[in-house]
């Protein structure tokens, strides 16, 4: 995978009279995660701002443009590093990518930035998927005090696929933290409303304003004309897809040229679409690429869209940088009216305020029907990300909260 081909600036940026010596732990490219992707876009700005070692689980993994740039050293050698550095922050996200990372977090605080509110996910694939059962119990416990220890054996004794939404068993982390970043209003909401006091930056995701090449488009083998609906990104059941495949069937109905793309991978869920693809007789309308391991292909998908669908419900506090991209692309978007995506602004996008299928399909019949609406909507969706999703302004988000502590 190629890297180098992602679109990034390295332009200079303002930075302080005394620069920090940061540790920066977090997965990085070519991990199978969007966190990867988010610390490869970030890096660029926060190295202009402090001096950077990055610690990850397997260093001679990592591209080999990072390896060039950086330091990199494995997460375990922390511990006898560590008085070299002002502050370590930690990227984690509700995934086992995160499982040394939060540990470290715990022994060592720092600055943590929560990509999700809820780690339920990743405190299960610590504990209960290595048969630590007592540990999830102490985790439940720390959250949700004696109903959280019972409610934990209720859910092991009884329940194969735990409830990973009901409790993000995000506190232990929270309080163990100097300080928190998150990218949201919502989740700072979030984390107050649990009481927690510990210090909180909201920081924007980085994202660049790209204009990547059409060629993906025409590799699809579609008809020049088409309008494509997309959805890009780790198929999951709360991304909604069936129902959006379900409108998609009604809206072609109206507009035969209309077609759907959905880019990215997740077992079991692609093959229960592909299914429901066959079930409604959409098999030459609706392609499947797969998992896109190349950030400029992934943008490239992007481009190749008309529209983007970015549905997701119920969220567990994360923002999502296929939301993001599709407005930096100039895309309009639709997503639901729910978390940190009621954030978005109401110009690049429209925001369902229900689950309705009659919803959508309104929506995408309209935004079919009106192309000078979709171009000004992607037009506002560019310049919110140009004003408010900047790499310099995550960079100095970063450092903000880092000198408060240095202070």
């Amino acid at each position: 995978m190629s890297w180098r081909s992602a679109s990034l600036h390295w332009s200079a940026v303002t930075a302080p009279t005394s620069r920090l010596r940061l540790a920066f732990f977090s997965p990085l490219p070519p991990q199978r995660t969007g966190i990867a992707e988010y610390s490869y876009e970030l890096l660029p700005y926060l190295e202009q701002l402090a001096d950077l070692t990055l610690f990850t689980d397997d260093p001679a993994q990592v591209q080999d443009i990072l390896r060039a740039r950086y330091t990199i050293l494995p997460t375990n050698a922390y511990p006898q590093q560590r008085f070299a550095f002002d502050l370590p922050i930690y990227q984690i996200g509700n995934a086992s990518f995160h499982a040394s990372i939060y540990d470290t977090a715990l022994r060592y605080p720092g600055i943590a930035v929560l990509h999700d509110y809820y780690l339920h996910h990743l405190i299960a694939a610590m504990t209960v998927a290595k048969g630590e059962n007592a540990r999830y119990q102490r985790e439940m416990g720390y959250h949700g005090g004696a109903k959280g220890i019972m409610r934990a054996a209720a859910n092991i004794r009884h329940d194969k696929a735990l409830p990973l939404f009901e409790l993000p068993l995000a506190a232990r982390l929270i309080n163990s933290s100097l300080g928190i970043i998150v990218h949201s209003r919502y989740v700072r909401s979030l984390i107050r409303q649990e009481g927690h006091r510990t210090p909180i930056q909201v920081a924007p995701q980085p994202i660049d304003i790209v204009d990547p090449s059409t060629e993906c488009r025409d590799t699809l083998g579609w008809p020049p004309d088409v309008l494509i609906f997309a959805s890009i990104g780790q198929l999951t059941a709360t991304k909604h897809l069936d129902q959006a495949l379900r409108a998609f069937a009604q809206v072609v109905e109206g507009f035969p040229k209309a077609r759907y793309l959905i880019v990215g991978e997740g077992h079991p869920e692609q093959q229960k679409l592909q299914a429901l693809v066959r079930k409604l007789k959409l098999n030459e309308l609706v392609r499947f690429t797969g998992y896109v391991n190349d950030l400029a292909a992934l943008q490239g998908w992007i481009a190749a869209s008309d529209v983007v669908i970015n549905l997701r419900y119920p969220t567990i506090g994360e923002t999502s940088a296929t939301a993001l991209r599709a407005l930096a692309a100039g895309k309009p978007l639709i997503v639901n009216d729910h978390g940190w995506y009621s954030e978005l602004p109401d110009e690049g996008c429209w925001k369902l305020q229900t689950l309705d299928d009659g919803e959508l399909v309104s929506a995408m019949t309209r935004l079919a029907s009106e192309p000078t609406m979709r171009r000004n909507m992607g037009g506002d969706g560019r310049r919110y990300i140009a004003e408010h999703s900047t790499g310099t302004q995550a960079a100095q988000a970063y450092i903000r909260l880092a000198e408060h502590f240095m202070r």
